[in-house]
């Protein structure tokens, strides 16, 4: 699967300062940047989906979206 390198990592933290990027082998993808080519929003981790609420904001919340695993 190819996905583009658009990732929250680099200006997404959460509340506990923890970054938003890599975490348990999974890449954590922003919601606006980052679609496969079939157009599907990529990102999860046991079964949660998270995508960046916002550059300003800079934190983390859940979001219910259509997702696939990334290898």
């Amino acid at each position: 699967m190819t996905v583009n390198s658009c990732s929250c990592a680099e200006y997404a933290e959460d509340t506990l300062g923890t970054r938003c990027g890599h975490v348990r082998n999974t890449l954590w993808i922003h919601l606006e940047c980052a679609m496969d080519t079939l157009g599907i929003f990529c990102g999860q981790v046991r079964n949660t989906m998270w995508t960046c609420w916002g550059y300003a904001q800079g934190y983390c919340r859940l979001q219910k979206i259509t997702y696939v695993e990334i290898a």
